[in-house]
């Protein structure tokens, strides 16, 4: 499971999910991914007296990977920041995948990571109701318009 930029907790900001990217601009292209583990794939990583798991990624790959420093919001999960291009991510990532040995593809974990979320967020979900702010969705095309001086919204007339 990924996603994240380099500590959004610390920017006031949540991970996204699975595998998020932030750009930032300096030479190249640099992007910032933020892949989510398990606390048990997390511990494969860490380092032991013999090896460096991360330090090997970092040197294979060319990418820079570090543990977030913050907690995660989602209990047994910790965020790995990966940072470089395209190319060095990707394979950063299978890296990570070959040495902790996960096998699910995206979507199941990113499925797997969203229930967490809900269950961490709303741990009484079937038992408590929750009250959250309404999403109003428009469904009646509509275009802006001037009239008098203020920007307004006019219904769409329908062609036939």
């Amino acid at each position: 499971m990924s996603g994240h930029q380099p500590s959004a907790a610390q920017q006031g900001q949540r991970p996204k999910g699975r595998g998020g990217k932030q750009h930032s601009t300096g030479r190249g292209r640099v992007e910032v991914y933020l892949h989510t583990v398990t606390d048990q794939q997390a511990e494969l990583l860490t380092d032991t007296a013999n090896t460096r798991p991360l330090e090997e990624v970092k040197k294979k790959s060319g990418a820079d990977a570090d543990f977030d420093p913050n907690p995660s919001p989602v209990p047994g999960v910790k965020f790995l920041t990966i940072r470089g291009d395209d190319s060095q991510i990707k394979a950063a990532v299978s890296l990570i995948n070959q040495k902790t040995g996960s096998k699910d593809p995206l979507p199941d974990q990113a499925q797997t990571f969203w229930l967490q979320w809900v269950e961490a967020a709303f741990p009484h979900l079937d038992s408590r109701a929750y009250f959250l702010p309404p999403v109003y969705v428009n469904r009646v095309p509509m275009t802006r318009q001037s009239a008098a001086g203020q920007q307004v919204l006019v219904l769409q007339s329908e062609t036939v």
